[in-house]
Formats: structure tokens, C-alpha cells, sequence
């Protein structure tokens, strides 16, 4: 979407695509002089913020708000045909969340975009680090906290950057996701106009009670339903996404908010709970309602493997994170589902996978990157022989108990399985 159709759209439906917020600042501050002036009635506000922390007071002089409002002007435009001309003012900048439980697998995310040859700068939001996890990450990204006002449960902090303002392009990724390929061609669609996504394995999703639960200012229309744990999109673009996708998770309950995946992380049945993917869920009913239909950029589904394919993921290049899935590359290995494989509990879970394979590749064999101490790894992912020894035992285990469960009547498989979710949950 070009920057013609994206005004004209705004214009027309009042949706969020619209005009960056620098253009609207400028407005606001001409609209202020005109009523010092006394050439509106309009009521306006005692001050405005530029966006530094600075604030304009109405009693400053007339000449200085028109010259701001021209700069903020000019500062638009000029982003504006950057962006036209395949550039952004700022350099992509990658967001995401963790807390104690999720801190190796955030180590694994930045060691990953390291070894792929990334640049772009980390924001990583703290909902719950040990002190010494904080030190260890603070060298190599930036750490922020939310305002006391805004906790709420980890699973609806995702939008976040709302509170930052970024400007530019914005790499939503999951701190259980290790990058295995560039993803420039993606940041280039996003400059683009385009909002870049995977379709969630449960892409049929949809519930009429979005339109009430998250007051959509549009009708709620049918279309695939994608995952966020990898979203790209430019906010030069798309200006007020980001918070209208913060406000729409504040409309959900922490209590509400169901993990919503099986043991092995595959597809749960949540139709019946409209919020039980929480920020996943808002942003979707969004992109149905609000956003014009088409601007959602469907990605190839072997961009991402999901941990139930995890398995079909060929190792091409161990060194540099290569790999593929069905002959194509795969740039995203994601280990959704609960629970995580540096977890000690996860033994029931763990299989000889592309995921697992690298996770000790970005974490124990990456001279110069962070590094956790190796008694805090389990034993399969650990350096040397007994890593190797414990990996393949485990697989063994899991492909004599399969075998086993297939031939046992279908009663007590389901209790078999019951049983070993209640001794993983322990």
C-alpha cells in the first residue's frame, strides 16, 4: 500500500491506517496556534507532548508552534519518501518478551540472529528476570520494564513497543524461536506497506465475539488466522497498530488467557474460548476488522516450523543455522507448546530434532556469545559424549513408547497419556 492509498483509506473509514503520528502532531500544534489566534472555538488541550518529553505550553509563542509544526511536517515527509524509496529511518529493531522461565531460549533468539548475520537491535522486555539473568542479558540488547500500570499476565505484553514509539520497521519474535535465515526480504516487505505473517497451525480460527470483546471499530470479517509469535510490519506504515493492538489486549482477562497447546505443542481445541490465545487472538480480530483486507502478507508455511514439525527439518549447514523443510529453507525453528526443551521436566517431550540440534550449537558451541553456566542445561543439551548418549536414549524411548501405545486398546492409551501429562506438569 502506497502512501496515497494508505492517507485516502484513512480518510475514508477512519481505521488505523492512516497518517504517522508526527503528521498528526503538526496538526495539533496549527490547530493551537488558530485558537490563540481566535480564528475556532475548538477546545484544546493545555499542552501537547513532541514526542521527546518536552511539552509546548499554550502561552509559548504563536511563531515557535508554527515552526515546530513545520519541522514535524518536514520530518514527515521526508520518512515518507524514504519509505517510498525501499528505506527506513531507523534501523529494523527486534522485540520480544521474557522472564526467568524463558531465559535461555532468549540467549538462544539473540545468539541465533547473531550467527545468521543480523544487526538490528534487540528490545527485550523484562516480566519477571532473576537479577543475574538481567546482568548477563543487559551487554547485548536493551532492557526495558513496563510501568506498574500496565502489568498484566506475559501473554498479553507482546505490544509493548507501544510504550517505545518505535519508528520503522518492528521484528516481533518469541523467546522460543532460534533464527536459521536472513530475514531481510521480509523487512523489505515490511517497508513495503506489507504486514508480514505465518498462518497459525489452527488457521481456520475466528469467533463472532471479537467484534463486541475487543470493540472493533469495523466489521469482523473471515480471513486466515496467523501466528504472532514472527510479525513484520513498518510503523511508518501502520502508525497505530501497535497500540490498538496493546489497548485490545488490556480487554483481556489474565484469567481468560488459556496456553491453549497440547503436550507436544500441536493444535488445541480452544473454538468454544474466544480469548484464549490472548495477544494472538487480539491481533487477528484486528487485522479482520480494522485493517484493509490484502494487507496481511501470508507467508510460506515452511518459513516456520512449528514444534510438531520440528522432525521434517534437514539440517543443511550446522555452522551457520542453515536449514530446510519439503526442499525449502525454513528460517524460523519455533518450540511452541509447553513444556521447553532446557527444561529438566521436558525428558517426556524431547526428540532428536533440528531444534534441539542447534539449540546447543547457538548455545554451548558460539565463541563469543552469551553463554549459560552448564549445570543450568539438561543433560541432552549439554557439550560432549553423555549429551549425545542422552539425546538418543531419550529418542529410543519415545519410539519404543509409540510403538507401544499403538497397540494398546484406545482406553487405556488415553489414561497412559493422561498419566504422563500429570508426571511433565509435576
Amino acid at each position: 500500500m502506497r502512501r496515497g492509498e494508505i492517507v485516502s483509506h484513512h480518510r475514508r473509514s477512519g481505521t488505523m491506517a492512516g497518517v504517522h503520528p508526527l503528521g498528526t502532531m503538526a496538526a495539533h500544534l496549527l490547530e493551537t496556534h488558530r485558537v490563540k489566534r481566535g480564528r475556532t472555538s475548538r477546545q484544546v488541550p493545555s499542552s501537547v507532548s513532541v514526542g521527546t518529553g518536552e511539552e509546548i505550553s499554550d502561552t509559548r509563542d504563536g511563531h515557535r508552534l508554527i515552526w515546530t509544526a513545520m519541522v514535524a511536517k518536514a520530518r514527515l515527509n521526508v520518512m515518507l519518501h524514504k519509505a517510498d524509496q525501499g528505506e527506513e529511518p531507523d534501523d529494523p529493531t527486534v522485540y520480544t518478551v521474557t522472564n526467568r522461565r524463558y531465559f535461555p531460549g532468549t540467549i538462544a533468539l539473540l545468539n541465533s540472529l547473531r550467527l545468521t548475520g543480523h544487526t538490528y537491535p534487540a528490545v527485550v522486555l523484562d516480566a519477571g528476570l532473576e537479577h543475574d539473568q538481567r546482568r548477563l542479558l543487559e551487554p547485548h540488547c536493551q532492557i526495558c520494564d513496563l510501568p506498574e500500570s500496565a502489568q498484566s499476565s506475559p501473554l498479553l505484553r507482546k505490544p509493548f513497543p507501544y510504550f517505545l514509539q518505535p519508528a520503522g520497521v518492528v521484528l516481533f519474535l518469541d523467546s522460543d524461536m532460534i533464527v536459521t535465515g536472513s530475514l531481510e526480504p521480509f523487512v523489505l516487505r515490511a517497508r513495503r506497506g506489507e504486514i508480514c505473517a505465518v498462518l497459525d497451525p489452527n488457521d481456520s480460527r475466528w469467533h463472532p465475539d471479537w467484534q463486541t470483546l475487543f470493540e472493533l471499530r469495523e466489521p469482523l470479517r473471515r480471513e486466515p488466522y496467523v501466528n504472532t509469535g514472527f510479525l513484520a510490519f513498518s510503523t511508518l506504515r501502520w502508525p497505530d497498530l501497535i497500540e490498538r493492538w496493546w489497548r485490545a489486549c488490556q480487554r483481556i482477562p489474565s484469567e481468560g488467557v488459556v496456553p491453549g497447546r497440547k503436550l507436544r505443542g500441536e493444535p488445541a481445541d480452544v473454538s468454544g474460548e474466544p480469548l484464549a490465545n490472548g495477544d494472538q487472538d487480539a491481533f487477528n480480530a484486528i487485522v479482520m476488522s480494522e485493517v484493509p483486507a490484502g494487507a496481511v502478507t501470508v507467508l510460506s508455511r515452511d518459513i516456520e516450523a512449528f514444534v510438531f514439525q520440528l522432525r521434517s527439518v534437514r539440517i543443511v549447514d550446522e555452522a551457520r543455522l542453515r536449514c530446510e523443510r519439503c526442499g525449502h529453507p525454513t528460517m524460523i525453528l519455533h518450540y511452541n507448546g509447553d513444556p521447553k526443551p532446557w527444561e529438566w521436566r521436558a525428558w517426556a517431550r524431547i526428540r532428536d530434532d533440528a531444534y534441539v540440534r542447534l539449540f546447543r550449537r547457538v548455545m554451548v558451541d558460539h565463541e563469543g556469545g552469551l553463554r549459560l553456566p552448564p549445570r543450568s542445561i539438561p543433560a541432552w543439551l549439554a557439550k560432549g559424549p553423555l549429551a549425545w548418549i542422552a539425546l538418543r536414549s531419550l529418542e529410543t524411548c519415545h519410539r519404543a513408547g509409540h510403538v507401544l501405545l499403538r497397540k494398546l486398546p484406545t482406553r487405556a492409551t488415553g489414561r497412559l497419556r493422561h498419566a504422563l501429562r500429570r508426571v511433565i506438569r509435576w
